[in-house]
């Protein structure tokens, strides 16, 4: 269970940054990229 739970911890480090991005996407449609980018 120890490894599992190790595992599932580098797979949510990794989901993070995709789901940043994915937000980075839909704010570029509401126009929120030029709050992110200066």
């Amino acid at each position: 269970m120890g490894r599992a739970a190790v595992a599932s911890l580098h797979i949510v480090e990794e989901d993070t940054p995709v789901t940043l991005s994915s937000a980075k996407c839909k704010r570029r449609d509401d126009g929120g990229s030029r709050e992110q980018r200066p």
